[in-house]
């Protein structure tokens, strides 16, 4: 689930990248570069999601989801140059407390 949090995260990063140019113009569509990474990754990701919700169980596996968040803000901090405050480590660390709370719960 780490790799397909990964992969869904790239792709929202170039999503944002090809907002920059996006217009509902179809010619403006098919040349905007970024969108076909972000299309890329997302089904990558998707894949890989269908496979780990074939070997564990919905309930424990789909909240993993939640790491994108937390990949999105590190890519975003790092690539994109957006701001990084407490408030986001903050949101970080509940973010891992729950999918840690769901994980153990699980072993009962």
């Amino acid at each position: 689930m780490i790799i397909c949090t990964l992969f869904t995260s790239f792709g929202q990063v170039f999503f944002k990248l090809s907002s920059r140019n996006f217009e509902f113009d179809i010619m403006r569509l098919i040349t905007n570069y970024w969108l076909y990474p972000a299309f890329i990754f997302y089904f990558v990701g998707a894949l890989i999601l269908v496979i780990a919700l074939k070997k564990g169980e919905l309930s424990i596996v789909y909240p993993m989801i939640s790491m994108s968040f937390i990949w999105v803000t590190l890519i975003s901090v790092f690539y994109l140059n957006e701001s990084f405050a407490l408030n986001k480590i903050q949101g970080m660390f509940l973010i891992v407390c729950g999918i840690s709370s769901i994980g153990l719960g699980s072993k009962k």
